[in-house]
């Protein structure tokens, strides 16, 4: 109900903008007097269009020089540029005539002339009766309303509907006409229709004169047809060459019988209307005095206007507005699908006739026999069509005409005006039932998918599911929306009426998948799974096996897989070109791609800026985690982070959290430090600004290659660490001294990365007192300042153990840190260690002069200046 009601709201504001955008005109209630549109009168809900004056001689039986004005209330179409009657059928029929006496301006007068004719196609009028005296508003008189009766919105309502029912109106007197097809014309052999049926029969005598070939040639040669196929299908032959060259006669007499038929059919529920109805002042005009527009007019008006000598006796106008509207929509959209039907039946129609010929020949051959059958089928059914359509509608109007003639008020009317048409609205289910090629017609216009009705059911049907989730979605409704908590109460209900059969299903799955049976099947299952890919290897081996051996499928395989090979190729140079593009190159060799490079550089640069974008994001992300396990503060269900994220292992889950988060949080910390050396990289920021960056200092506008600048701040904590790390394993004895001598000051929140370089980097290979507890010392941040190397090596003394191989590997500064501990070492030692400390002095001295002895070899692992300070080691 809720898709009708959308469809029919959608169809009323179509409507409504193209009376507003398109149309203006005043809508004219109808009243007892005439009234004039235009240059026409309207009278009775109908329209008279001039057609002049009586001249002398003319033998129209009108009084000479009168102005009259003609209504023919079976015309189906009105010539508007001659006012006269165009249509073809039938040759006599009722004219009403309003006329006014020679000498009279018609726009001015109050009175006319009214009188009833037989009138034919020659424009005589003949057998006058029914004479009487109207009265008629002058020209400019006319009383319009432009809001009806309706209060609100009749200014919307009028126009809309009056439209409606003007069109209404209209299309349904088209539709009377689509239903007689204009009879062949069998005398004049040069109309169209006759010449194309004319060029189907040559060519079906054509294909007469090969079957009679075939017949010689049999009979010469006893090949092809024999005696027997030949006495059957000489009957068929004579009378398929009889009915060919007559087919254009027999379809034209088929089509006079569908339309002797149609109309005979129509006059006899006609007569017996006439004959039936009783009209009076007290009861409805007949359907011929009245018309959708006129019945509009009455209803928007409220009853004060009257059709006829129709009595509005039901006190129901106000009511009728709200019947009228959705009638009219619905027949106005129905007739439109009808008139589609109905214009493709005359088409068929024309082109049945013009391919009979070929359809007489194909009844020759049993093979063909079934198209001749598909072609009589549909000819039958498009002939039969109108008398069975007659039959219905002359039915409905003799039903809805006494409908009307008993109906108390308006309401009744409507119903029974809607009665009358209702084979038009059926029209389309009734081809769709017939099966036949109308019915497929029909089904494509209301098919899901393609159907004018259909889509749009279906587009409305989407565009209300939307606005019905969207008022669904709201949290907070305010008092007054009332019928919105009650919808989504029951859109809830729904819901978990869904979600509750959803889960019962799903615990019910389980409990029976919990059984010996199921066990057993699945068991069957997995098993004939287990055979069917068993198998399917079987005949794969097989078959590769024969491929290897069958030179055939061996090619066929080969070319399927160079193929692929040729495509991945394409592929791969394809990308070459796009990823060209993506550099700012057009390297197309037969294509001029240069002006896609600019797009295609854009584009890949916003897309390498996004994708870093979201790695920032996501190390930002990892950072707040980790900070939030490490702290340990907020909590989550009660529970402190830490706890909750490890609730599943009560004995070490926290710490598994903390663990991981610290591990993200270093991983991401790690993964900016690389990023900083390679930036200095990219400058190629050398050792001493290294250095400059290491001990706190910035270094400011370092150019790279291109010329661009950049400038490394020491507040950069990632920069500072890379350029500490870089010194460390690539600086200078002095740079290393320098940079840990300050772990324990300045560089105090990089101690860590120190201590961690010293083993990583060798360094104790450069100075003996750098290994040991020396690097845990560094770790805590004990290290602070030139005595404390100083210190550290007196400690190397007093521990002895000082290897003459590895003190030669020392660097020329770390054995001058050992001259001065020598010289003054007692004063890093505790009490207890001064004669040890001696003693070790005297073997520091011994094992400098076994370095510097020529026969050891050892002095080829000492610099120079190495060697020099060995020599002050061994004079202490």
């Amino acid at each position: 109900m809720r898709s009708i009601l959308t469809f029919v709201l959608t169809v009323f504001i179509t409507a409504l903008l193209w009376v507003t955008f398109g149309s203006h005109t005043s809508t004219h209630a109808a009243d007892s007097p005439a009234s004039w549109k235009g240059a026409s009168i309207l009278y009775n809900g109908h329209q008279y269009f001039a057609q002049g004056d009586v001249k002398d001689g003319d033998s129209i039986g009108l009084p000479q020089g009168s102005h009259y004005y003609l209504y023919t209330p079976d015309a189906a179409t009105q010539d508007t540029a001659t006012q006269t009657n165009t249509t073809a059928a039938p040759k006599t029929q009722k004219a009403f005539v309003i006329y006014f006496a020679s000498g009279t301006d018609p726009p001015k007068e109050k009175t006319a002339a009214l009188a009833t004719y037989d009138y034919s196609a020659s424009k005589v009028f003949s057998h006058q009766t029914d004479k009487q005296t109207i009265t008629i508003t002058p020209q400019g008189q006319e009383s319009t309303y432009s809001s009806c009766t309706i209060q609100g919105i009749g200014w919307i309502i009028c126009p809309i509907t009056t439209f409606l029912a003007d069109g209404m109106d209209n299309i349904f007197n088209i539709v009377k006409g689509f239903l007689v097809v204009q009879p062949a014309n069998t005398t004049n052999t040069n109309n169209d229709l006759y010449v194309a049926w004319n060029i189907m029969r040559g060519i079906a005598n054509v294909a007469f004169t090969i079957v009679f070939l075939i017949i010689i040639y049999s009979q010469l040669t006893n090949a092809g047809i024999s005696n027997y196929g030949l006495k059957k299908l000489l009957p068929r032959l004579i009378i398929g060459a009889v009915l060919v060259n007559l087919s254009y006669l027999i379809c034209a007499a088929a089509l006079d019988i569908s339309n002797i038929l149609g109309y005979s059919l129509q006059d006899i529920f006609v007569n017996i209307r006439q004959s039936t109805f009783n009209i009076s002042n007290d009861t409805w005009a007949n359907s011929d005095g009245m018309g959708w527009s006129a019945i509009t007019a009455f209803v928007l008006s409220g009853g004060a206007a009257t059709i006829g000598i129709l009595i509005a006796t039901g006190g129901t106008i106000a009511g009728a507005v709200y019947l009228l509207i959705p009638i009219l929509l619905g027949l106005i959209l129905t007739i439109l699908m009808v008139l589609l039907i109905l214009a493709a039946r005359q088409a068929i129609i024309i082109i049945l006739i013009v391919i009979a010929p070929l359809a007489f020949v194909a009844y020759l051959l049993p093979n063909t026999e079934q198209w001749f059958k598909k072609w009589r089928e549909l000819f039958m059914t498009m002939l039969i069509f109108f008398p069975a359509f007659s039959l219905a509608f002359g039915g409905s109007q003799l039903a809805g005409g006494l409908i009307i003639q008993n109906a108390t008020s308006i309401i009744g009317v409507i119903f029974g005006m809607a009665v009358q048409i209702a084979p038009l609205v059926i029209t389309p289910f009734l081809l769709k039932l017939s099966g036949g090629l109308l019915g497929r017609i029909a089904g494509i216009v209301n098919d899901p998918k393609k159907g004018l009705l259909d889509r749009t059911k279906a587009w409305t049907g989407d565009r209300a599911a939307e606005h019905r989730q969207r008022g669904l979605r709201d949290n907070n409704l305010k008092w007054y929306n009332g019928a919105r908590k009650i919808a989504r109460a029951l859109d809830n209900n729904n819901r978990n009426v869904k979600n509750r059969t959803a889960l019962y299903t799903s615990e019910a799955d389980n409990r029976y998948n919990r059984t010996h049976r199921y066990e057993k099947l699945y068991e069957q299952t997995q098993g004939a799974e287990t055979e069917k890919k068993r198998i399917e290897a079987v005949h794969e081996r097989n078959y590769r096996t024969k491929v290897s051996t069958d030179s055939a499928l061996l090619k066929r395989e080969i070319d399927m897989r160079t193929t692929v090979d040729e495509a991945s190729d394409a592929g791969e140079r394809l990308n070459r070109v796009h990823e060209g593009i993506r550099a700012g190159l057009d390297i197309s060799t037969t294509q001029n791609l240069a002006a896609f490079t600019i797009r295609s550089q854009d584009t890949t640069r916003n897309l390498a800026l996004s994708a870093i974008s979201i790695q920032t994001s996501k190390r930002m992300q990892q950072n707040q985690l980790s900070e939030a396990l490490l702290k340990n503060t907020a909590t989550i269900d009660g529970l402190k982070v830490r706890e909750w994220a490890g609730i599943t292992d009560a004995a070490n889950g926290a710490e598994s959290a903390l663990t991981y988060a610290v591990n993200l949080k270093r991983e991401a910390e790690g993964k900016l430090v690389a990023e900083r050396t390679q930036l200095m990289k990219h400058f190629k920021l050398d050792g001493s600004n290294r250095q400059k960056l290491a001990m706190g200092n910035d270094v400011p506008n370092v150019a790279d290659s291109s010329g661009y600048t950049y400038t490394f701040r020491a507040a950069d904590e990632y920069a500072r660490e890379a350029a500490i790390e870089m010194q460390l394993k690539t600086g200078s004895f002095d740079d290393i001294k320098a940079i840990i001598e300050d772990s324990g000051l300045g560089a105090f929140d990089y101690r860590t990365t120190i201590s961690d370089a010293i083993p990583a980097n060798g360094l104790p290979a450069k100075a003996l007192f750098f290994g040991g507890r020396f690097i845990n010392e560094v770790g805590l941040g004990n290290v602070k300042g030139p005595d404390s190397l100083t210190y550290w090596a007196a400690q190397s003394i007093v521990g002895g153990k000082i290897k003459a191989e590895d003190l030669a590997n020392n660097d020329a500064g770390a054995l001058a840190i050992y001259l001065d501990a020598a010289r003054n070492g007692m004063q890093y030692i505790e009490p207890g260690q001064a004669a040890a400390f001696t003693e070790n002095v005297r073997a520091l001295k011994k094992t400098a002069a076994l370095i510097l002895d020529p026969s050891t070899d050892l002095d080829r692992h000492a610099t120079q200046s190495a060697k020099e300070v060995l020599k002050d080691i061994e004079n202490l």
